[in-house]
């Protein structure tokens, strides 16, 4: 594959991945780091799995436990940041953005219906992160939709910038995209 020289076909390279990536377990982007900040104004950073990529908005989103300390995060400083990166491709991406708890329930409906191989890691009856006396104590084999449902939740981020990095032997590339206004610039790699 020809990689993109121009502004406007790094952006659209970068685009291209997410959607697959939204759709493919298999690739490198499919597993992003997502960092919040805390109470204490300091980065949290975990990995998650990306479940949509929407390019018109532009939004990206996962799911996740409501019991999970991410959601007081946004609460408190909904400013976030995602960052993928594909060692075969050498193509960085970092999306930053506002991130939402949805809380439509045809939404949320919809993305349960996705989620459902992992329904039991939504049926727990301990929050994500409480301490436990051994690794099996929170496993919840037999779980049901009605007690799964009332803690899945889906975060969205409405993506306000995305950069793009290609790593490359005859010099990388680098450029910033804004949404709103839009902008996009070529930046010292």
């Amino acid at each position: 594959m020809a990689e993109p020289t121009t502004l406007e076909g790094l952006r659209r390279r970068a685009c291209d991945e997410l959607a697959r990536a939204a759709q493919d377990s298999k690739h490198p982007f499919h597993w992003p780091a997502f960092a919040t900040v805390d109470s204490a104004g300091r980065p949290v950073l975990r990995t998650v799995v990306l479940r949509a990529f929407d390019e018109t908005g532009p939004a990206a989103r996962f799911f996740t436990d409501a019991r999970s300390p991410k959601l007081s995060h946004l609460a408190q400083h909904p400013a976030v940041s995602w960052l993928f990166y594909d060692a075969e491709q050498r193509l960085q991406v970092r999306l930053d953005g506002m991130g939402v708890v949805i809380v439509d329930e045809g939404g949320r409906r919809q993305g349960f219906e996705r989620a459902r191989k992992g329904l039991f890691d939504y049926a727990g009856q301990l929050p994500p992160g409480t301490v436990i006396p051994d690794a099996r104590a929170s496993d919840h084999p037999d779980a049901t939709e009605s007690e799964a449902f009332p803690n899945f939740c889906i975060v969205e981020t409405r993506v306000t910038q995305l950069e793009v990095l290609q790593l490359r032997r005859e010099g990388h590339l680098r450029a910033l995209y804004a949404f709103h206004p839009p902008e996009a610039h070529w930046l010292a790699p």
